[in-house]
């Protein structure tokens, strides 16, 4: 039986990330993410001390299922209003691309 793994996967894959809400429990918000391999993902690090979460972050998410339509400023002002979203969604995309994610 051969093996139905691609050596060039989809470009893209959806994540499913808990945003956290101030005084309120975390919702859940679907992205979809630019896949990366290891070369890009190191790239993706090198960057980190030098740009912003909305800089790094615009380079992983391309779209998402809530009303509004993805834009750039409707991304950063998720950013802005849910002050850990950052960092939820970075952690989530890094556990998917190194398939880390946590079993329920």
């Amino acid at each position: 039986m051969m093996s139905k793994l691609k050596l060039n996967p989809n470009a893209t894959f959806k994540l499913v990330v808990n945003i956290p809400v101030i005084g309120g429990e975390p919702e859940p918000v679907e992205l979809e993410c630019k896949t990366r391999g290891i070369k890009e993902m190191q790239a993706l690090y090198d960057r980190l001390p030098n740009e912003t979460a909305l800089s790094i972050l615009s380079d992983v998410a391309v779209g998402w299922n809530l009303a509004e339509a993805f834009t750039p400023q409707n991304f950063a002002l998720l950013l802005d209003n849910y002050p850990k979203a950052a960092m939820v969604i970075f952690n989530a995309y890094d556990a998917e691309i190194y398939n880390e994610r946590e079993k329920n």
